[in-house]
């Protein structure tokens, strides 16, 4: 997988949160509140908003920490070539 495409999904789940957020405020309500009718218990449409706010930030954890890894990897690569 190619850094770039890590760092462009980190960024959207970065944007997701905050696109979330905007539009909790744009409906009249506080940052990340519901804005969505709950669904029926035990559905994944119960929540809200929760699984869309878990998406996004799923995506920038794991992009974060596959960039991380990826420096690493990197500075492990130099120093073996010296």
């Amino acid at each position: 997988m190619r850094p770039r495409l890590v760092e462009v999904g980190e960024a959207c789940g970065a944007a997701a949160y905050i696109l979330i957020g905007a539009a909790s405020v744009g409906s009249g309500g506080l940052f990340l509140e519901n804005f969505l009718p709950l669904g029926k218990s035990g559905s994944i449409t119960s929540g809200g908003i929760v699984a869309l706010i878990d998406l996004g930030v799923g995506l920038e954890v794991c992009g974060g920490l596959a960039l991380a890894l990826f420096a690493y990897l990197e500075e492990l690569v130099e120093e073996k070539e010296q």
